[in-house]
């Protein structure tokens, strides 16, 4: 069982609640400021994609974030329902050809920001997982 657990119908209407959920339990782990930053607005991203390109904004599925602490490191997990059959592999949108497209974005700020992000198939749709790495405890 996940220390943290939010199950929220796919619309952007319960997203801004299920981020307030994120954000504070995340505000209660060992993260310096800027990486606690960095992870809310990457589950942020992530759970934008669930909603709208997972999930397609159907109300009748849900998003699933859990989050844990393992060897040293925070893992976020978002999954959808979307049942999706590949991983998604979105263009550099840094790239010339790319610079004006209105994709890809979300997930190379994600990409730069965190420690790990892997791409799982479920039975039923993607799980998106972050990593970032927990504070060394201070010694006296």
């Amino acid at each position: 069982m996940s220390e943290f657990c939010l199950r929220f119908r796919s619309s952007l209407g319960c997203l801004k609640a299920a981020e307030k959920l994120c954000s504070a339990y995340i505000e209660q782990q060992a993260l310096a400021p800027e990486k606690r930053y960095w992870l809310i607005l990457s589950i942020h991203e992530l759970a934008i994609n669930a909603v709208c390109h997972g999930n397609h904004e159907d109300e009748g599925r849900w998003v699933t974030v859990e989050m844990d602490r393992r060897r040293g490191m925070l893992e976020a997990r978002i999954t959808d329902e979307g049942r999706q059959t590949e991983i998604p592999h979105p263009a550099d949108p840094t790239e010339d050809g790319n610079l004006f497209k209105n994709s890809g974005r979300g997930l190379f700020i994600v990409r730069h920001n965190v420690d790990a992000l892997e791409f799982n198939l479920t039975p039923t749709g993607l799980q998106t997982v972050v990593r970032i790495a927990l504070a060394e405890p201070v010694t006296a």
